[in-house]
């Protein structure tokens, strides 16, 4: 009962939620409460918010809220090995498709929003301890500076620690945009972030490239690089990125939108300016 949201006369379609046409048959402070209990209790892979360990790997836990106020809780997968973290919404259903809107990998966020915290703290620091040194990466540097991190689909509000200091709350639009099996988070206005795959991608078109350059034809060097002639062909333009294209690359300066698949798609023009007016016109 309590993990139905119509229970509170609001109606949750495809991660958003709306108000229904009739009036809840529980008040929202008490539920709030009882979705804040529930998560703390429930079993699985969704770890319980006083799980030290679950804390020490996801700090953000117990200030990360929802729309609704309520608290994120811990959640993980494995993947080839690999154990992945996420923040979800403790009122989502663990089957729905809606909830995959809900789920957001821990240090992707972590890192996204640490961004533009110590942009909007540095100017107001530094003045007043000259040896400060925030770094994104590391959350406990500006951790203690933020009471409360509340999201939603598109739009992620800060409201920092009064106590500590004097700063407007931070509101931050975003967008989930896939690059390759990889969902990723991108402020706007920023970079898509460093991706691994288009690297991989100009590093194969350039060795094609030089195999190429070498008499063998396309098929022969595709088969050198253990990838079919199809691929190699989509890959073979990235050879001609240029300086600018590859170093934006390699900082994560690129447009979110510039992504493998992106590239893969589309035949990169040989023009260097042409190049720049292209990827530009995907910001």
């Amino acid at each position: 009962m309590f993990l139905r949201g119509n229970r509170n006369g609001k109606i949750c379609h495809k991660g958003k939620v709306y108000e229904g046409q009739h009036k809840g048959i529980i008040e929202d402070d008490l539920w709030k409460q009882v979705q804040t209990k529930l998560a703390e209790g429930r079993q699985g892979r969704r770890s319980c918010l006083t799980n030290s360990k679950a804390k020490d790997r996801m700090p953000l836990l117990g200030i990360l809220k929802d729309k609704d106020g309520i608290e994120l809780v811990a959640n993980h997968s494995r993947m080839k090995g690999r154990r992945l973290d996420y923040y979800v919404s403790a009122s989502s259903p663990k089957t729905s498709k809606d909830s995959d809107v809900l789920r957001y990998g821990a240090k992707m966020l972590e890192q996204a929003i640490g961004v533009p915290i110590i942009q909007t703290l540095k100017p107001m620091l530094a003045s007043a301890d000259s040896d400060l040194n925030l770094r994104t990466e590391v959350l406990h540097d500006w951790l203690p500076y933020v009471r409360q991190i509340q999201i939603e689909p598109g739009r992620i509000r800060i409201d920092f620690n009064q106590d500590v200091i004097d700063v407007e709350p931070l509101e931050i639009p975003f967008t989930m945009r896939r690059q390759q099996k990889e969902l990723r988070l991108c402020i706007e206005g920023e970079g898509g972030g460093i991706d691994e795959t288009l690297l991989g991608n100009i590093a194969k078109a350039r060795a094609l490239y030089e195999q190429t350059k070498k008499g063998a034809d396309l098929k022969t060097a595709a088969s050198e690089l253990s990838i079919d002639r199809e691929w190699a062909r989509k890959l073979l333009p990235l050879a001609f990125a240029s300086p600018s294209v590859i170093e934006r690359a390699l900082k994560g300066d690129l447009p979110a939108r510039a992504t493998a698949g992106w590239f893969a798609k589309t035949n990169l023009p040989g023009d260097f300016s042409e190049q720049r007016r292209l990827i530009d016109g995907l910001a």
